[in-house]
C-alpha cells in the first residue's frame, strides 16, 4: 500500500493551551499534516504563569468550554463528540489532563485509531493524586502506539519502567527562536540598566514563577553567599514568595520586576551575564525542562541549572560543556559557580559562546523530526 500524503494524514491534536512557546511547533506541524487542535484548559494551571492565554495560531483549532471540579477535574463536553466521530486517523495528546486524557485514549481504542502520547514527565510524583493516578498513566504508557517525550530523560524514565524503546521518540524542546535572537544595541542595554536601576557591570538573572518549586531560595543563597558588590540579582516574575524575597533582598544588591511582556524578555535576557534556573523537585512538580534556558542562551547568557531541570538532562545543557549543572537545593555548589563565572571572564565569555553555538543549531526541526518518527511508525504498525 503506497505511504499517503502528509497533508492527508487527518490527526486530532489534543492539547491544554497554546502557550506562546508552542504556537509556532503547532503551525509547522499544521503545514505538513491535517490537524485538528483541541484546547482543553483554561490556563488555570499551578504551573503557568498566567500569560498568553486563549491564543491561537494559524492553524486550524479551538479551546473547548469547560467546568473546573477542582485542581485536576476539568469536563470539556465538547471533547466527546470530536473525538468519537470525527474521521480521524492518529490521535496525539499531552499526558496533562487526566480526563481528556483518559477519554482520548479510550476512543482511540475504542476506533482503532492509533494514539500517540506526548510527555514531559521524568519522575515519579508524590502528591496525592499523582500516587493515586499513577497505574492508570503506567497502563497508558504501555497501551500507547507510541510515545513523544521532551528528551533523553523521558526516555530513561519509561525505559526504567519497562517502556518499549523503539516506541519512545525524543522530539527535543525547541522553539521559535527568532524573536530572542534579535540584536540589542549597547545603548539600549545602558538605557535600560539605568531604567530599572542596575549599577553593577555584573548580571545574574532568573526569570519564571517565584514558587517553591522553583529553588529561587537557593539562589538567593548562593548570591548571598559570593560577595555581591560586583553584581546585581535580577529577578523577573511573581508568586507567593515574592514579599519574603522582596525583604531578603534590602540586604543584598538584589532587584525584583514583575513578569515582562513576553516580546520585551529579550532586551532582559541580553543584560544578564548569568542566567540560572535552580529548579527543585517537589511532590507535584519536577521541571519537564524550562523553555527559558532555551531563550536565554540566545542571548549570550552563560547557563547554570540544578539537576532538576529537564533542559540540562534532556541533551541541550550539558555540564561543564555548555554550561553548569549543580545538585539541587545546594546552595554552596551554586555559589561556587557563580563566583567563578562572575570573576574569569575569559571562562565566563567562553561558555557564553558556548551557549549561543547550541542554540543556533537547535531548531524546531529537531521536535518536529520526532513527532513525524512517532506518526510513520504508528501508521506503518497499523497497516
Amino acid at each position: 500500500m503506497a505511504a499517503p500524503s502528509l497533508k492527508n494524514i487527518r490527526i486530532q491534536f489534543i492539547f491544554n493551551v497554546c502557550a506562546h512557546y508552542r504556537k509556532k511547533l503547532f503551525e509547522e506541524l499544521a503545514k505538513k499534516y491535517s490537524i485538528n487542535y483541541l484546547f482543553f484548559s483554561g490556563g488555570e494551571e499551578f504551573y503557568n504563569d498566567g500569560l498568553g492565554n486563549q491564543n491561537l495560531g494559524e492553524f486550524t483549532g479551538r479551546y473547548l468550554k469547560g467546568v473546573d471540579f477542582g485542581p485536576h477535574l476539568r469536563l470539556t463536553p465538547g471533547l466527546l463528540p470530536e473525538i468519537l466521530f470525527r474521521k480521524t486517523d492518529v490521535f496525539i495528546k499531552c499526558i496533562n489532563g487526566p480526563v481528556p486524557l483518559l477519554l482520548t485514549f479510550l476512543a482511540a481504542k475504542l476506533r482503532g485509531i492509533p494514539f500517540i502520547l506526548w510527555t514531559g514527565l521524568w519522575h515519579d510524583l508524590q502528591s496525592k493524586f499523582h500516587k493515586m493516578a499513577r497505574p492508570l498513566v503506567h497502563q497508558i504508557y504501555k497501551k500507547a502506539d507510541a510515545i513523544v517525550v521532551y528528551g533523553d530523560h523521558v526516555t530513561g524514565y519509561l525505559a526504567g519502567k519497562g517502556i518499549e524503546k523503539k516506541k519512545i521518540f525524543p522530539a527535543y524542546q525547541a522553539h521559535d527562536t527568532t524573536p530572542f535572537l534579535q540584536q540589542v544595541s549597547q545603548q539600549e542595554k545602558d538605557e535600560l540598566r539605568q531604567e530599572i536601576g542596575i549599577k553593577t557591570s555584573k548580571v545574574v538573572l532568573f526569570i519564571g514563577r517565584l514558587v517553591d518549586e522553583k529553588g529561587i531560595d537557593t539562589l538567593v543563597d548562593a548570591f548571598a553567599a559570593i560577595g555581591y558588590a560586583y553584581a546585581t540579582l535580577l529577578i523577573i516574575g511573581a508568586g507567593k514568595k515574592e514579599r519574603a524575597l522582596r525583604v531578603r533582598f534590602e540586604k543584598i544588591n538584589g532587584i525584583i520586576l514583575p513578569y515582562i511582556e513576553h516580546s520585551q524578555l529579550y532586551k532582559y535576557y541580553a543584560l544578564a551575564d548569568i542566567f540560572v534556573l535552580p529548579s527543585v523537585t517537589t511532590g507535584r512538580f519536577k521541571e519537564p525542562w524550562g523553555f527559558v534556558v532555551n531563550e536565554a542562551m540566545c542571548q549570550h547568557c552563560a547557563i547554570v541549572l540544578s539537576d532538576a531541570v529537564g533542559a540540562g538532562q534532556g541533551g541541550l545543557v550539558k555540564n561543564e560543556q555548555n554550561g553548569f549543572i549543580f545538585p539541587e537545593k545546594d546552595s554552596a555548589a551554586l555559589a561556587g559557580i557563580l563566583e567563578h563565572l562572575l570573576t574569569d571572564d575569559v571562562h565566563r565569555q567562553l561558555f557564553q559562546d558556548r551557549a549561543f553555538a547550541t542554540i543556533k543549531s537547535w531548531t524546531l526541526e529537531k521536535t518536529i523530526a520526532g513527532f513525524d518518527a512517532a506518526i510513520s511508525y504508528v501508521l506503518e504498525k497499523k497497516n
